[in-house]
């Protein structure tokens, strides 16, 4: 490769990014100005404006949530991530009309930044690059690995069910036969709690399979290892067969179960964090993030 062409690739790389950090502040600024708007069209819950609410603290959430989910809705939609820029916007769309139609009250800004929080952020951590590499992916079918990863999950999902059913005496899923008796809001939750669960354990195996990290498995299995034992030992306190005497605390494994978007967050943070120091430490790089990394592995 001549010097020339060699400028014209490095060129060509820093204009991309370029592009990318572009529409990635494009995209921040722009959420943070609709959602301050949007906010305050929405009817107050007090006689204190919204923003006179918040403290430096949760401005400071405010502006890292809503800043985060504009930078990757317009990294996505600059990189032709159509489906995912769609369902980013379409949830947030969606928090607003949640409390009106579950609980019959007035749209509140307090709900709309916690659901983002808790259900956007890691929607679109996991949707924008799902759909990006299958748009660059020279293959047109979910690899063995893929299909490993989604067996992983589904399986994860039943573990904690299961553990709580054996521990708590509370199933994380309700039968069947119940599910047309739950309410809308309930049933949004339950969805939100199940995806979560399920990308929880599936994600790390396609970051430990496809880019060799190992602190996102690591991390799940402590987290979920941890809360398992907790419970446990909470459980030997009971007096069984009564059942166990939680009361109204969530126990280690609900909180595992209600935060496992939260906890996908800080495992996509590990593996990024992972990734950087062992590509920029040469500690056996992963693969790079440039191109597909699963064309030579068979389907």
């Amino acid at each position: 490769m001549t010097g020339d062409e060699r400028a014209t690739i490095d060129g060509g790389f820093d204009s991309s990014r370029r592009a990318v950090a572009r529409a990635a502040l494009l995209g921040a600024a722009g959420l943070l100005l609709v959602v301050a708007v949007a906010f305050s069209i929405l009817p107050a819950g007090s006689p204190v404006s919204w923003w006179r609410q918040y403290d430096a603290t949760t401005w400071l959430f405010f502006v890292g949530v809503f800043g985060f989910v504009g930078a990757t809705l317009g990294v996505g939609w600059q990189q032709g991530c159509r489906v995912a820029a769609a369902g980013i916007v379409g949830l947030l769309l969606v928090l607003p009309a949640v409390p009106p139609i579950a609980f019959g009250e007035s749209p509140d800004s307090w709900f709309v930044l916690g659901g983002t929080a808790v259900v956007v952020v890691p929607f679109a951590l996991v949707a924008v690059p799902i759909e990006h590499v299958r748009r660059t992916a020279d293959r047109s079918r979910p690899t063995r690995l893929e299909w490993l990863a989604l067996a992983v999950g589904v399986g994860h999902l039943l573990a904690v069910d299961r553990l709580k059913t054996a521990l708590e005496h509370r199933p994380l899923l309700p039968p069947p036969t119940e599910l047309g008796a739950v309410d809308p809001y309930g049933l949004a939750l339950l969805i939100a709690f199940t995806v979560s669960l399920v990308l929880l354990g599936a994600v790390p195996v396609v970051l430990a399979g496809r880019l060799r990290l190992l602190t996102p498995p690591a991390a799940v299995l402590v987290a979920f290892g941890w809360a398992s034992y907790r419970t446990w030992l909470r459980s030997l306190e009971t007096l069984p067969p009564e059942g166990p005497g939680f009361g109204i605390s969530p126990t280690p494994l609900t909180l595992y179960a209600w935060g496992a978007s939260a906890l996908l967050v800080g495992v996509l943070v590990l593996a990024g964090l992972e990734y950087l120091v062992r590509r920029t430490l040469g500690i056996a790089p992963p693969p790079s993030l440039v191109g597909d990394g699963s064309r030579g592995e068979r389907r």
